[in-house]
């Protein structure tokens, strides 16, 4: 479905608009990027100095992971229509979005290359989608040690534990896609006296699964199908050592 002819005009204009109004995305100046109040707050700087006794000592801390989501916004496939207050706010918002997640994205492929990593945010979401399928499987087969690169240490945590309490054997199966995954949040941010950046990329997938259950005897006990529609939160920092993990997902509002 294509979007609303007004939009294909206006979109331009109101996206550029909406990035002047909010101006570029700063964190604190002077602080850690994991210090501002716009990352997870039990995060450490990545590097510090504490004075003890009048001996100055350089502390490290190694970052692995963010710990919450940033921005849990979903950017929908087009704006909504000017037809209400409320509604007026979505289209500001829907701009918004679209401009800082495009500013951000032009900040993260230059950090990145400079690292010797090419990013292509046309086609970062499929990669997203074979790490969505690749983390399904390990879950499904109960092997973590396929599992963990794919994911964060938190939610690594939780899915192994979910291996460990499951009473029977799962085959799960891809079958297909109804529609191309795609980006519909993007934000990246690093400190002016910082030496690395954190980014989070939220994927929309609207996929068709299978499920098979079966018991120790290896009878089928439940075959189900599902047509889920997910919202996939993947992280990095932008460090020579730094690699997309799957950190959470985000459930879409409910409609009132």
């Amino acid at each position: 479905m294509s979007m609303p002819m007004y939009t294909r005009a206006a979109a331009a204009a109101a996206a550029a608009a909406a990035l002047r109004r909010a101006g570029p995305p700063t964190v604190t100046v002077g602080a850690s990027i994991a210090a501002s109040r716009l990352f997870a707050p039990a995060l450490a700087h990545w590097s510090q100095s504490r004075t003890y006794a009048g001996e100055t000592k350089a502390l490290q801390y190694k970052i692995t992971e963010v710990g919450k989501v940033l921005d849990p916004y979903l950017r929908p496939s087009w704006p909504p229509l000017p037809v209400s207050k409320q509604a007026a706010h979505g289209v500001y918002q829907y701009f918004k979005n679209l401009a800082m997640s495009t500013y951000y994205a032009a900040q993260l492929k230059k950090d990145l290359l400079a690292l010797g990593t090419k990013f292509d945010a046309t086609q970062f979401p499929v990669q997203v989608e074979q790490m969505y399928k690749a983390m399904n499987t390990a879950f499904a087969t109960g092997k973590p040690n396929d599992l963990e690169p794919y994911v964060t240490p938190l939610m690594f945590s939780t899915l192994k534990s979910q291996m460990r309490k499951r009473p029977a054997k799962l085959d799960w199966e891809y079958i297909g896609a109804f529609e191309r995954p795609k980006i519909v949040n993007l934000v990246y941010g690093k400190g002016e006296l910082d030496t690395f950046g954190v980014a989070q990329i939220t994927v929309k997938i609207h996929s068709h699964q299978r499920l098979t259950v079966t018991d120790k005897s290896g009878n089928v006990v439940k075959v189900t199908e599902s047509k889920p529609i997910e919202y996939l939160v993947v992280e990095r920092f932008t460090t020579p050592d730094g690699t997309w993990r799957i950190s959470s997902k985000v459930e879409p509002p409910q409609e009132k």
